[in-house]
């Protein structure tokens, strides 16, 4: 990859140095790249000869060595490539299926918290011995923790059975590798299918229920108004469960167009997020208006989410705004009164409304 500058043509060479590796495993060993003015990116395409000699892993470095017309090498300038064990007369050893998935036994012998994992050969015969091995973090959720698989001759499928145990946690979708070893280093295993993953589906209710917070029930909201942005902030809280990303929609009706800045939406509440806000935000205008009330309500988009019924509602006051029942005031500034013959007298004051 060229960073910085992309400006003018550049010519980079490369070569390889065998560590394990020997002449005959690739090719070639050395070479250039031309990037040409505005090119960013460039592969160096090097061949690993196949053949049928048993052969361990083994390894060479790649280097850039050094570039002309102007440009200058940067800080990583090698990697290491390893090419994995072949060829063994015992064949190649991988996982059917990388990825399995059951559930916490909700019985005894609940068959849906078993996961059957088959090991196939390809090519290759004779008696080998495998060994598998569930990684440490799986200890507590899975049994048993390690076996140990015989083929026979020329037997090119076993299976190996693997059971979820029951605890009283409440728990979100959780994934445990299982690792396939050669007990003699005899056997090649697959580097792509010589591990698999058990998942073990999120308990019911790992999701979690949404609802409103006690301080969101009811809002208070108004039109921007000196210091005052017109927001407001309503708060959902979730759990018990707070396992795995879920979506809640809500929505603000009755439906009145120019009165909010968004009338509905969408919160995302990620993996162990208890807490979310939604902002609210007024319109402001000119048009006097009275107190309004308005309902926000919740609905769940992600199936296993849920929202509490006794929580899915907040009701929305919008105060009123642009002196909706007028200003009054008098329509002169002064008026001249006299008094004759001691006379009772009345006196009319003009009043505006606006």
């Amino acid at each position: 990859m060229r960073t910085a500058g992309r400006t003018g043509r550049i010519v980079l060479y490369w070569e390889a140095q065998a560590v394990t590796a020997n002449t005959e495993d690739i090719s070639p060993f050395s070479g250039n790249l031309t990037f040409q003015d505005g090119q960013k990116v460039a592969s160096i395409e090097i061949t690993i000869t196949d053949d049928t000699i048993v052969e361990a892993t083994e390894t060479f470095i790649v280097k850039l060595v050094r570039v002309i017309g102007g440009a200058r090498l940067g800080n990583e300038t090698s990697i290491v490539i390893s090419i994995p064990a072949n060829d063994s007369p015992f064949g190649r050893f991988g996982f059917e299926e990388l990825m399995v998935s059951i559930s916490e036994p909700q019985f005894v012998n609940d068959p849906t918290s078993i996961a059957t994992l088959t090991v196939v050969r390809s090519s290759g015969e004779g008696m080998v011995n495998l060994i598998w091995l569930l990684q440490e973090e799986g200890k507590d959720d899975l049994m048993p923790r390690n076996g140990t698989l015989i083929f026979n001759g020329t037997e090119s499928k076993k299976t190996l059975m693997i059971k979820a145990l029951a605890d009283a946690f409440l728990e979100g979708e959780e994934k445990f590798p299982i690792q396939l070893l050669s007990a003699k280093n005899e056997p090649v295993i697959d580097p792509v299918r010589g591990v698999a993953t058990v998942v073990i589906q999120a308990d019911m209710g790992a999701l979690g229920t949404v609802g409103l917070a006690d301080s969101s029930r009811n809002v208070f909201i108004g039109e921007p108004i000196g210091n005052y942005n017109g927001t407001a902030l309503v708060s959902l809280v979730r759990g018990p469960g707070i396992f795995g990303e879920i979506e809640i929609y809500w929505n603000i009706t009755p439906l009145v167009e120019k009165e909010f800045e968004e009338n509905s939406g969408k919160v995302i509440m990620k993996d162990r997020q208890s807490a979310a806000t939604i902002q609210l935000k007024a319109l402001d205008d000119d048009n006097p208006e009275e107190k309004c009330i308005y309902q926000l309500n919740l609905s769940s988009l992600t199936p296993g989410s849920s929202v509490n019924p006794d929580r899915q509602h907040a009701t929305i006051t919008m105060v009123a705004s642009d002196i909706p029942y007028g200003l009054f005031s008098l329509s002169q500034q002064s008026l001249h009164a006299t008094e004759e013959n001691r006379a009772v007298r009345s006196l009319t004051l003009p009043l505006m409304r606006c």
